[in-house]
């Protein structure tokens, strides 16, 4: 599983589009507020929040603070929101 492109909607919402998949809506708040990590934390800043990039394994990073891959974003996003926008 590798993601294509990952754009910034709104909030902690991103858009990840799969390569094989589509697009996948993820709202990350509930895991930066829940985090016990205090550099996960950080990125409750929304500014902070928008400067993701893809890195080479096919996941997001933030400064290479916090790292998502892109199988655990999927079925983060099917597990933690009632309605998410696959298309």
């Amino acid at each position: 599983m590798k993601i294509k492109s990952v754009n910034y909607i709104t909030d902690y919402t991103i858009l990840v589009t799969y390569e094989n998949i589509g697009e996948v809506e993820v709202d990350l708040y509930n895991y930066l507020k829940k985090s016990k990590q205090p550099m996960t934390k950080r990125f409750l800043d929304v500014k902070l929040f928008k400067q993701f990039s893809l890195i080479n394994s096919g996941g997001i990073s933030w400064f290479g603070e916090m790292d998502l891959d892109a199988e655990w974003l999927y079925d983060y996003a099917l597990q933690h929101q009632a309605v998410a926008n696959y298309k």
